[in-house]
């Protein structure tokens, strides 16, 4: 019988995209899911920095606040940023409850008070992929990252499927 999901995990730089790669070639799991894909339109959404630059180091290097950001700083009124929040929180977990619950938590984590509301100085793409990945959402729960692939897998019919960032056994 064929895994269903198959999922890849090894140190920094040792392999496992040209692993997952050759399976696509040669297996039945053409379909390549990361538990990552939710956080990093997450980040995109909040940045517009593109999906695809989030996952370069050059793009987690980029600072996005403060006198050394490497490109305009993005800033909103308050409400806005709030509302901003809210509409990522669902689109990760699916549930407005939890959005309400948990919009301006994240808001004090990321950014500085004032008007308008601009991320923290010195936040790189890099430090807000982990402060959101970790520090908000996990605290929502614990699987966060597990569920919302699971949800994502469920809707496109559970088909067989590649997963190549998996960080913990």
């Amino acid at each position: 019988m064929t895994p269903r999901i198959v999922g890849v995990r090894g140190a920094f730089d040792s392999g496992k995209t040209t692993l997952i790669e050759c399976l696509r070639k040669v297996g039945p799991n053409k379909l390549e899911l990361c538990f990552a894909d939710a956080l990093r339109s997450a980040v995109s959404e909040l940045t517009g920095i593109p999906v695809e630059v989030t996952k370069t180091d050059e793009g987690k290097k980029i600072v996005l606040a403060g006198p050394t950001a490497t490109r305009p700083p993005r800033q909103w009124a308050p409400v806005e940023f709030l509302d901003l929040l809210h509409k990522i929180i669902v689109q990760v977990t699916g549930d407005d409850h939890i959005a309400k619950a948990h919009a301006s938590r994240f808001a004090h984590m990321l950014a500085d008070r004032g008007q308008p509301v601009r991320l923290k100085e010195g936040m790189t793409v890099g430090r807000l992929l982990q402060l959101m990945g970790t520090e908000c959402f996990r605290e929502i729960d614990p699987n966060i990252w597990v569920n919302t692939l699971m949800r994502k897998w469920r809707e496109l019919g559970s088909p067989p499927v590649l997963i190549g960032d998996v960080r913990f056994p």
